[in-house]
């Protein structure tokens, strides 16, 4: 099977996207952004933890973990911007997350860095 490129990839997710993100809570931030502010994220995110539609846009990726656990995840983001890759942290391993109304909400993480709608 011949190699896809970024662009091919972007085209399938065009095709299959609507329904994968039906079904995936997903978000997205800029790997450059020292802020981790979320610029898109899936409905099904928004409602996993509490949050109106496009409400999260704009916000940093903190405000869904808890205080405790926020200075440790800004030292595995600066680990993380060194050498990124797709990556699926604590596998089988339920993290805990904060929604808008202050409770808690177990999810599971992956990593996978990529560039939408950029041509090879």
């Amino acid at each position: 099977m011949p190699e896809q490129s970024a662009f091919d990839e972007y085209l399938i997710l065009l095709q299959i996207g609507p329904a994968v993100l039906r079904t995936v809570p997903v978000l997205a931030i800029d790997l450059a952004d020292p802020q981790q502010r979320i610029f898109w994220c899936s409905r099904l995110l928004d409602d996993l933890f509490g949050y109106g539609r496009h409400e999260l846009d704009g916000q940093p990726l903190n405000v869904l973990m808890h205080e405790q656990d926020r200075e440790a995840h800004g030292e595995h983001w600066k680990r993380y911007q060194q050498s990124p890759g797709n990556r699926t942290m604590n596998a089988g391993v339920w993290v805990s997350g904060m929604k808008k109304d202050g409770s808690e909400v177990k999810v599971q993480v992956s990593l996978c860095p990529g560039e939408i709608g950029k041509k090879d």
